[in-house]
């Protein structure tokens, strides 16, 4: 969805979030799946919290530093961010601040905002996951749902702008907050969905009303992050039919994987398709010749970095059990 809005811009008739719900999604499963990843090693291991903590941040490092740091030197070089256009920025993960202070997305970076606030997110709550009693944690999901919808509110009363509004870190809460609570009670995913449902519909009945506009700022996120976490639940829980079996596809499962080298770069590789054949006659086929460039692109950098940056790390784990396993005297 993000790449049929950047790429077809006022094409995607049928998404008329411009693209938001697929950063929502986005959202909702990273709250999800790092959630579910902390609670079972918070579970299953006898190391301390800050030693798990620790742990996480070099993972996430490994995962996101690299690969996010190769993008932006090819971006530079390549002249599609420069240090008038907020490099300093981007490199140091407050992009969605460098757009609120301009008023607008700049540049070929603008979809770098999202990076920007799921970094945000890892500093705090993993801490709330790992230190806080295992049997506040739901409730601490829905403060943080609680929250969103709070500072959203507040925002609004203060007349800031909508990309303000968007951008805010705190704004993300309520999808972040929805993919952690279920993670945390994973059989609340019917209950999700169905008051995000409720609250879509009462959304649409007061779309005319004096309450209209209050409810669909406060509402309208809310609404959808806990739908897009019962899809999520659905998910998992395993989705039956011709769905289930694309899901379950190879296809599906290397854009799973290429999915971060695939957001990282589609907005990049698109300024540089457009700039070099935006006067070649072939107008209407750049988005296609894009897209490829971008899965091909997104294909090798999986193979080449991101595989084999994950192995070594699992190497290195599984070589830290073993000596763990081996120092200890035998009886």
């Amino acid at each position: 969805m993000i790449l049929a809005h950047h790429y077809w811009p006022g094409r995607d008739f049928w998404d008329p979030t411009e693209g938001r719900i697929g950063v929502d999604f986005f959202f909702v499963l990273s709250g999800f799946l790092i959630t579910r990843s902390l609670l079972l090693d918070r579970q299953t291991s006898q190391d301390s919290p800050w030693t798990l903590l620790n742990r996480f941040y070099v993972r996430r490092a490994w995962r996101i530093l690299p690969l996010f740091y190769i993008t932006c030197a090819i971006a530079v070089w390549r002249g599609w961010m420069r240090v008038n256009t907020g490099l300093f920025w981007h490199l140091s993960f407050l992009s969605n601040f460098y757009f609120i202070k301009e008023g607008r997305f700049v540049g070929a970076a603008g979809h770098l905002w999202a990076i920007a606030v799921e970094q945000h997110f890892y500093l705090v709550w993993p801490l709330i996951l790992l230190f806080a009693p295992k049997r506040f944690l739901r409730a601490a999901a829905l403060a943080m749902i609680g929250t969103g919808v709070l500072f959203r509110a507040a925002v609004g009363c203060l007349g800031c702008s909508k990309l303000t509004i968007d951008l805010l870190t705190p704004d993300a809460f309520e999808a972040l907050g929805a993919g952690s609570f279920l993670a945390c009670s994973e059989q609340s995913g019917f209950l999700l969905g169905s008051t995000g449902l409720i609250l879509t519909i009462l959304r649409l009945v007061c779309r005319t009303t004096n309450v209209g506009d209050w409810f669909s700022l406060t509402g309208t996120e809310l609404s959808r992050s806990l739908m897009l976490a019962w899809l999520i639940a659905a998910g998992v829980r395993g989705i039956r039919g011709w769905i289930g079996r694309g899901l379950e596809s190879a296809p599906a499962r290397a854009l799973g994987k290429w999915s971060f080298a695939i957001y990282l770069s589609h907005n990049f590789v698109m300024c540089g398709t457009v700039a070099t054949m935006g006067r070649s006659g072939l107008e209407n086929s750049i988005p296609f010749i894009a897209l490829g460039l971008t899965l091909a692109w997104s294909m090798a950098v999986y193979n080449l970095i991101e595989k084999p940056l994950y192995e070594s790390r699992r190497t290195d784990r599984i070589s830290i059990q073993i000596k763990a396993v081996n120092s200890v005297p035998v009886l």
